[in-house]
């Protein structure tokens, strides 16, 4: 193995950056790359392993950075490149200068700044929990052709952002960074068609009374945003899917990645996700 240190030019990032002797960039020899990169103001730190395309990101949920993925990414990393990022206050990033609330539509365009940055070419594969589905439905929404498909893992909705949710919740704080939730919702609002985009969804098992009700339906919504779509429960599982059913994660992430680079439709959803913890509600 060697190790050298490089700097993005034009940019205040220092990564560095561990080749195994003789890969090419068509070999399955993994390359790890880490690194912090200026995304208008501030740095956010992204970590990548594996080698392949479509590249899969992980966005992890309010609070929760790239160690959210531990369970998950290694398995993706065998067979193409997988890449986490901590958003700002978060992990190995700084927080923000600045403390004004921030929007999910802020965090995904620093997120588009960021695989820029980082050198990550699209189409890539998306993959977000909870509050981190939201910022990865906006990037897919309003960059179409830079994502090949979408994960959404108990994937946060808009719903939670209007009416009697906003009014009882507590405010949503992101690292140190607060979130503003009502132009939050509007942004959301607005990507409501994914066309064919590939796209999986996965809903905690685990939930009962009204609440259960109302995120059934909320979750119903996102799988309706494409019209390739499959909707699956983690029977077994409650809010972090990825923790309580890696094997059903990385079933859907394969899926995903197939679909993209075959260029077909998902497949059937009952024997890709039943024998690892799923009830598939709905293939489109």
């Amino acid at each position: 193995m060697r190790q050298r240190r490089v700097r993005a030019a034009g940019l205040a990032a220092v990564a560095v950056i561990v080749v195994a002797c003789g890969s090419s960039p068509g070999s399955r020899s993994p390359t790890a790359v880490e690194a912090r990169f200026d995304v208008g103001g501030h740095e956010l730190w992204i970590s990548c392993d594996g080698s392949g395309s479509p590249t899969v990101v992980f966005d992890g949920g309010l609070g929760a950075g790239a160690a959210s993925w531990a369970d998950v990414r290694p398995t993706v990393a065998r067979s193409t490149r997988a890449c986490a990022y901590d958003r700002a206050g978060i992990g190995q990033s700084p927080p923000r200068s600045d403390r004004h609330p921030v929007s999910v539509g802020v965090m995904a365009d620093e997120l588009v700044r960021l695989l820029d940055a980082a050198g990550i070419d699209g189409p890539v594969v998306l993959v977000g929990h909870s509050y981190g589905g939201m910022i990865v439905r906006l990037v897919a929404g309003r960059h179409p052709d830079r994502v090949a498909g979408l994960v959404l893992v108990d994937a946060a909705s808009e719903h939670e952002l209007e009416g009697e949710w906003l009014a009882k919740d507590v405010d949503w704080v992101d690292g140190s960074t607060l979130i503003d939730r009502p132009r939050s919702g509007v942004e959301l609002a607005a990507v409501d068609d994914l066309g064919a985009m590939p796209l999986a969804v996965l809903t905690q098992g685990q939930t009962s009374g009204q609440f259960a009700i109302e995120w059934s339906r909320f979750q119903a919504e996102l799988a309706g945003l494409s019209s390739d779509a499959i909707h699956v429960v983690a029977r077994d599982s409650g809010h972090s899917i990825q923790h309580d059913a890696p094997d059903l994660v990385t079933a859907a992430i394969a899926a995903v990645l197939r679909s993209a680079r075959e260029g077909t439709a998902l497949p059937a959803c009952g024997p890709v996700f039943e024998p690892v913890g799923g009830t598939c509600l709905s293939t489109h």
